[in-house]
């Protein structure tokens, strides 16, 4: 076998054009994902496929974020009571509760189950005055972390 020496690369090089390193990558791979060193297409496929992808820069995409799920509501779409008070405290609930149930958080649970209660607690009772605001922010909560739940897959 013969041995490589820098004179017969540059006599190679004479006869044979030279890629360059960022052609080189293309054919061979091996990005690491940032703007001067971007995966190639085939690497951004197989990770996705595996699961890997964390988000990089691919050849001629630019940027790619990695996957993500989107979740919302509607707060238009919420239950109207007619009384805007009511309404409105059912809304703040609703979105503490919804956020709460898309956490996944035991200790989120937890929170929104005894602030309900309290809630509930604070609205007072039928023999003295009764705070039905409290009462709708309460259900809010409860009806809000339900939904997150439900979003999050849970």
């Amino acid at each position: 076998m013969k041995k490589l020496t820098r004179k017969s690369l540059n006599e190679l090089a004479k006869t044979m054009p030279v890629i360059e390193e960022s052609l080189q990558m293309s054919y061979v791979g091996g990005g690491n994902g940032t703007s001067a060193n971007p995966y190639t297409q085939e690497e951004y496929e197989s990770m996705v496929s595996s699961g890997i992808w964390n988000g990089g820069y691919v050849e001629n995409w630019g940027y790619t974020f990695p996957e993500m799920a989107v979740s919302s509501y509607d707060p238009n779409n919420l239950p109207k009571t007619g009384v805007d008070s009511y309404d409105l405290m059912y809304q703040g609930g609703f979105a503490i509760g919804y956020k709460a149930g898309l956490s996944g958080s035991t200790l989120d649970d937890i929170g929104i189950g005894a602030w309900s209660a309290l809630a509930v607690i604070s609205a007072g009772s039928e023999i003295g005055g009764v705070n039905s605001d409290m009462i709708w922010y309460s259900k809010g909560l409860r009806d809000g972390l339900t939904k997150g739940r439900g979003a999050r897959g849970n």
